[in-house]
């Protein structure tokens, strides 16, 4: 029956790298975005930070995920 268990880590490994790496993306596109003259560079970087925060809270999902092992 570890099996299964061990199927469903991997699938929640999986979702939550790939919501890490979407959260990156929109974190990379805020940030550039910031710089640019018609984009409001307070909005841009407060965007950034929520990402970075979300970005954050995935990362310790991924970690406790492994620290169960």
């Amino acid at each position: 029956m570890s099996e299964p268990s061990g199927i469903d880590k991997v699938e929640e490994l999986y979702e939550l790298y790939a919501e890490l790496h979407l959260t990156c993306e929109r974190a990379a596109a805020a940030l550039r975005l910031s710089g640019h003259w018609d984009a409001p560079h307070d909005e841009m970087l407060e965007r950034f930070h929520k990402e970075e925060a979300r970005a954050e809270q995935i990362w310790q999902r991924i970690k406790a995920l492994h620290a169960d092992e």
